[in-house]
């Protein structure tokens, strides 16, 4: 799965059974990954590509914006990662593979 904002995006051009692009005016990976259950712990793995690029402000979303946890009960919500493999790209990109621990 890839979300992105750009329409020109070179994923567009491959062809992959396991590939599905997602691509939005304004990027909200809160409404992505609420759509695709990551509360409810149904991912397996997940690759996130990190581009050299800084990005800043207090309205900038962050990889899940939504409301804080603030109570003990909650902290079962969170989404526990095992770091599995780090590669670097070209153009100093980063491909993080995490498996979901719990």
């Amino acid at each position: 799965m890839l979300v992105t904002t750009n329409t020109q995006h070179p994923a567009f051009s491959v062809q992959e059974d396991n590939l599905h692009i997602i691509c939005q005016k304004k990027l909200d990976l809160r409404a992505v990954l609420e759509g695709l259950f990551l509360q409810e712990k149904l991912f397996d793995c997940i690759d996130i590509v990190v581009a050299p690029v800084l990005i800043g402000g207090k309205d900038t979303a962050t990889l899940i914006d939504g409301a804080s946890i603030t109570k003990r009960e909650e902290l079962g919500l969170l989404g526990v990662l095992r770091l599995v493999r780090c590669e670097v790209l070209e153009d100093s990109y980063l491909r993080l593979r995490y498996e979901v621990a719990g």
